[in-house]
């Protein structure tokens, strides 16, 4: 009798782990940055939550996966982004003139951040972009054609590109992040394949700015 309690116990123990994973509501992401857990994507099992470039009157900045919205064919920031706003040449001693010795002439090929500002940044989810045309696109085809007599060699190393070819690109806004422990017992199995224990796995769509 003793022996088929335990079982049951057992059995109901193993139940309830089985039902954390993938029970975890896409906004609690978040709750699992800190160093209890580490985050992996369930694809690739690559660590850590990946950031999502944005564009500003400053240019590009990359920010945290959980600090950006959707609203139509859009991803924005939720709060604003630090990102430099005035570049200027990194300070070096003078070597000859009027300031020899001291710090007062400009390395001209060294820039660096003179100052800083806090922005909101967006960036469409489909968009056409640029990339290198392969040797067999029509692109490159219409290319060698036109300088077959010449020494011009075809390159598809991007920026350096021959030619250029555009295409519909769609950036990724769901993903799925496996959550594990490092802390307490772990099976076998997930110690080899994760380093830990796997308690949870969480499918993460980047919510709606309306929801926020």
């Amino acid at each position: 009798m003793k022996a088929l309690s335990l079982s049951i116990l057992i059995g109901l123990i193993s139940l309830t782990a089985s039902a954390s994973v993938g029970s975890s509501d896409p906004s609690d992401l978040n709750q699992y940055r800190n160093p209890k857990y580490t985050i992996l994507s369930k694809g690739t099992l690559n660590e850590g939550i990946p950031n999502k470039g944005v564009f500003t009157k400053y240019g590009t900045v990359y920010t945290n996966l959980t600090n950006v919205c959707q609203e139509g064919n859009t991803i924005k920031t939720v709060q604003p982004v630090r990102v430099c706003s005035k570049w200027g040449y990194k300070l070096k001693t003078c070597k000859n003139g009027p300031n020899e010795g001291q710090k007062k002439c400009f390395d001209r090929d060294e820039r660096e951040c003179k100052a800083y500002s806090k922005v909101h940044g967006s960036s469409a989810i489909t968009a056409p972009k640029k990339t290198c045309a392969r040797i067999s696109d029509k692109e490159s085809r219409e290319w060698r054609m036109k300088y077959s007599h010449t020494d011009k060699k075809f390159k598809t190393d991007f920026p350096n590109c021959s030619v250029f070819k555009t295409f519909m690109a769609t950036i990724v806004t769901n993903y799925d992040f496996l959550i594990i422990s490092n802390r307490g017992y772990a099976s076998e199995a997930d110690e080899r394949r994760y380093g830990g224990a796997l308690v949870d796995e969480v499918d993460y769509t980047i919510p709606a700015c309306s929801a926020l």
